[in-house]
């Protein structure tokens, strides 16, 4: 019995062992993944599902692609998981609606959060997509507009919020289009190290004639009051956030254009003065410079009588006659 001893914690230690570096599942695997075969979508169902669903994964794939075949094989074990977190997974075989959406590469799988697109970047591995799905449902990118832009970023005024990577863009233009799934990996990227936003200049056409957007898509990056234009042709997820980071500064600074319209209001009334105020305290200012001049005057002539008088009694007290004069001798 003794000798078992030994043998029975080698037991112990190899399932304490192998238990450690076994992963652990996020999701229950299936044995069988065509038991659960991702719903194939036409162009109009893709399109009714992400107006209507509030999450929808989208597969982009192309038939005769077996990296194509291999990745819907792995996301097949986690469609079933999936629904119980309200995402509903399909998959496109349709080369125009996918290069509608910047997609030239397959397969491609973009996320749809209340009609908020993101890009996948990572590897089709069921578990690494089942927990990049679960954890991006929320957008990392701001809306900005003409009511709020500078109430937001107080770009003008120094940038007291932080620095701010914001994407002008034309709902209506195709290659801005394409941009927002991009965008939106930008802003997950970047997270918690600068503000990332996004402004529709053709409903928001205060900011538009501010800013000059001439063309679509315009990228600036804003920090300590300064402006720097995105000037490169790349508008891929890593040449983005290059720039965010580090390559702005090799792009010349630019003042951040004065706020117009709305902003403009704001910038007056809660980062300075409203006009009213400026006005009061225009006034004020001048009263006291004018009170304070007149207090100098008056000082100034009251120390002129001052020594004029003395020397009028030392010269007065020298011309005296001597009888006038009292004799402290006696």
């Amino acid at each position: 019995m003794a000798s078992s001893w030994p043998q029975l914690l080698c037991l112990v230690l190899f399932t304490t062992c192998a238990l450690a570096i076994t992963p652990l599942d996020h999701h229950d695997r299936h044995e069988d993944p065509d038991a659960d075969v991702i719903i194939e979508a036409t162009k109009e169902k893709f399109e009714g599902l992400v107006e209507e669903l509030d999450f929808v994964a989208v597969v982009f794939y192309t038939k005769n692609c077996k990296e194509c075949d291999d990745a819907l094989r792995e996301l097949e074990y986690i469609d079933d998981d999936l629904d119980k977190y309200g995402i509903e997974m399909i998959k496109v075989n349709n080369v125009e609606v996918a290069a509608e959406h910047g997609v030239s590469v397959f397969p491609t799988l973009i996320f749809w959060r209340r009609e908020v697109p993101i890009l996948y970047e990572g590897k089709f591995d069921d578990r690494e997509v089942f927990d990049w799905l679960i954890h991006h449902k929320n957008s990392y990118v701001k809306t900005l507009t003409d009511d709020n832009f500078e109430r937001v970023t107080q770009a003008a005024s120094g940038a007291t919020t932080g620095d701010w990577f914001i994407l002008f863009y034309e709902g209506s233009d195709k290659r801005c289009q394409k941009l927002m799934a991009s965008w939106e990996s930008v802003g997950a990227r970047l997270d918690h190290k600068m503000n990332i936003a996004k402004v529709d200049t053709e409903s928001n056409t205060e900011l538009d004639e501010r800013f000059a957007v001439e063309t679509v898509p315009k990228i600036a990056f804003f920090r300590q009051g300064k402006m720097f234009i995105y000037n490169r042709k790349e508008f891929d997820t890593t040449s983005l956030v290059s720039f965010g980071g580090k390559w702005y500064k090799t792009v010349k600074p630019e003042r951040v254009p004065r706020p117009i319209g709305r902003d403009l209001r704001f910038f007056r009334e809660e980062m300075y003065l409203d006009p009213l105020s400026s006005e009061i305290s225009t006034r004020n200012f001048l009263l006291s410079m004018a009170a304070a001049s007149i207090g100098l005057i008056c000082a100034a002539t009251l120390m002129i009588v001052v020594f004029i008088g003395l020397g009028y009694l030392k010269l007065n007290a020298e011309q005296v006659p001597d009888y006038m004069k009292i004799n402290k001798d006696k």
